[in-house]
């Protein structure tokens, strides 16, 4: 930073004193050197005040302004992490898409749009579609003459149809529908989607409490030896079967909190939890949450920030897990999604 002095008019009575060039004599530069010493001083302490007071890094890069910047990145993950989340909910074959969740019986279901078929499909679909045949868990297709129906855009007439469970699912297009096969609880259903779902058309996205860094949470994971069986309730009445491969342990506002997931401590867990929002600001059948693997340390991190609703919030035929009791927090988790607006 440069200083500059502003030209002073010598006066007339002091005149005698100064050469040639206007310069001041020795008693004005003495004077002038005081006032500079004085006012130099002045910035040094002030200078040091700031630096003692601002925590700076071995480069000299103030603390403050790395945390300020470390929370901005983290917000705009978060805001980004939002923005596919709302992409998946409405694209052509999202959950926002699912508008039939038909069980099969054993032997033939006739499925179409009239009221006389075992599986009423939406008033667009075919009057007859065809025949869905469940045979000891195997199910097959035969589609009614004059009936489109297209696997890969190559038509189909009759077929063995493989499962969700299954390493191949046959998806099934028919007009702007799409249905595959989904098993759960030792049964077949049909699950039904609309790529042209006028709910996508309405979707004006989900409300979410404020960002926070804190509700990005490093918990300590304790593993289960072995892993422990588990019952699971769903929104469909059936009680699932899963094991737990452990706990997550932390603490909020100094109480302990103990989640119980499911899935892989190396690869990916998922925690299905309700917490004091839950039918209030959040939804009544709890929320879901994704992690990271465990790391080598034994800790998993649970953001909070990325907790969202269940798929049966946006269609009223998903077959959803639900909190079992020792996934009830007792506390207010102000993280994440909440209520949709057009909860279901």
């Amino acid at each position: 930073m440069s200083s500059s002095v502003t030209p002073t008019t010598v006066p007339e009575s002091r005149r005698k004193y100064c050469d040639y060039g206007g310069r001041f004599d020795i008693m004005d530069i003495m004077r002038n050197q005081r006032h500079l010493i004085r006012g130099l001083a002045a910035a040094v302490i002030a200078l040091a005040i700031v630096l003692v007071a601002a925590p700076y890094d071995q480069n000299g890069a103030s603390m403050d302004a790395y945390a300020q910047s470390d929370e901005s990145e983290y917000i705009q993950e978060i805001l980004a992490w939002d923005e596919r989340r709302a992409k998946g909910l409405v694209r052509p074959t999202g959950w926002m898409s699912v508008v039939g969740l038909h069980l099969l019986s054993p032997g033939d279901n006739t499925f179409g749009s009239a009221s006389d078929n075992a599986l009423v499909f939406p008033e667009k679909a075919p009057v007859h579609a065809g025949i869905l045949r469940e045979t000891d868990g195997v199910v097959t297709i035969e589609v009614t003459d004059g009936v489109v129906i297209t696997l890969d855009e190559s038509p189909v007439t009759t077929m063995t149809l493989g499962k969700d469970v299954d390493d191949t699912t046959t998806v099934l297009n028919m007009g702007s529908f799409q249905f595959y096969i989904i098993e759960r609880n030792n049964s077949s259903y049909v699950r039904l989607k609309d790529t042209d779902c006028e709910a996508c058309k309405d979707f004006q996205g989900i409300e979410r409490f404020k960002i926070s860094p804190e509700w990005r949470i490093e918990a300590k994971w304790l593993p289960y030896d072995p892993p422990k069986e588990i019952e699971i309730p769903t929104i469909v009445g059936y009680v699932a079967k899963e094991t737990t491969p452990g706990v997550a342990e932390f603490t909020v506002d100094g109480k302990t909190v103990r989640l119980e997931p499911t899935g892989d401590p190396a690869d990916q867990l998922f925690f299905v939890f309700a917490d004091l929002t839950t039918e209030f600001e959040t939804y009544g059948g709890g929320r879901y949450l994704y992690t990271g693997p465990v790391d080598s340390n034994g800790i998993v991190i649970l953001d909070f920030n990325k907790a969202y609703n269940p798929p049966c919030v946006f269609t009223n035929y998903a077959t959803c897990p639900l909190p079992r009791a020792v996934n009830r927090m007792d506390i207010r988790l102000e993280a994440g999604e909440k209520m949709y607006g057009g909860e279901h």
